[in-house]
């Protein structure tokens, strides 16, 4: 193998992605070719304890930055490196989350590669092809890429964040959509045009699931005895007038 000096420690990425909430998936897939023209063999991650304890999550395998999330945990299955990924709470990490969860609400792949280093390989003709199998590899970090080495390599779930992040998740997509909001309107204006009426019910109907929310949610006082009193009255009344 050609060495690829010590800048590099001998580090080859491959390719998969889980959330601050969590984010679930594999990180490599056993078995196939991958871009680079290589196999991972099966077996390849049977030892991934140092992983879990001391790996990184990272994007796009930048090693100069602080991490955006930790690895929680790892193992191969016959499927190939699954692990499962914690964002940090950082605003780079949170970042990072709110893209990854966006692409997999629209159906779009989300994927992963790891920064690892080959403890022992072989070539074999695959195919008609000379190929290089990674029979042994020690992990060291997996990162967020938007084409992975590994075709397969892709998350499989963002788990549910916590209400607290979801309402925080809200408030910058509700912010966000006010900003457009008015940089449309604005355009249309200068335009002697305005927004649709369907467009601004919209709108106006995120504004009032929001607003209905924040009310339910409210703490209320316990009422006093003559408030109670007073509302029982009420009923009574409207009974009668029922009957």
């Amino acid at each position: 193998m050609e060495d690829r000096g010590l800048e590099r420690l001998s580090l080859e990425f491959k390719g998969a992605f889980s959330d601050a909430g969590e984010l679930e998936g594999y990180a490599s897939v056993t078995g196939i070719v991958d871009r680079d023209g290589e196999i991972v063999a099966k077996g390849a991650f049977a030892d991934v304890s140092a992983f879990v304890q001391a790996g990184f999550f990272a994007v796009g395998h930048d090693w100069t930055g602080l991490p955006i999330g930790t690895v929680e945990d790892a193992r191969e299955d016959d499927n190939g490196l699954w692990v499962r990924l914690a964002f940090h709470s950082t605003p780079e990490a949170q970042a990072a989350r709110t893209v990854a969860m966006e692409r997999l609400a629209r159906g779009k792949s989300v994927g992963l590669s790891i920064g690892f280093r080959s403890l022992e390989d072989r070539w074999e003709t695959v195919e008609g092809k000379s190929r290089r199998i990674i029979a042994k590899a020690e992990v060291y970090e997996v990162s967020l890429v938007p084409i992975p080495a590994n075709p397969l390599a892709n998350a499989t779930s963002v788990k549910s964040m916590s209400l607290a992040d979801e309402a925080e998740e809200v408030v910058i997509l509700a912010r966000r959509l006010a900003e457009r909001a008015r940089a449309v309107a604005r355009l249309r204006r200068e335009q002697g045009k305005s927004l649709s009426a369907e467009r601004v019910e919209q709108i106006r109907e995120a504004a009032r699931l929001l607003t209905e929310t924040a009310d339910e949610a409210s703490p209320r006082p316990a009422p006093d005895p003559e408030t109670i009193r007073r509302i029982a009255d009420r009923l009574a009344r409207l009974k009668r007038r029922i009957k």
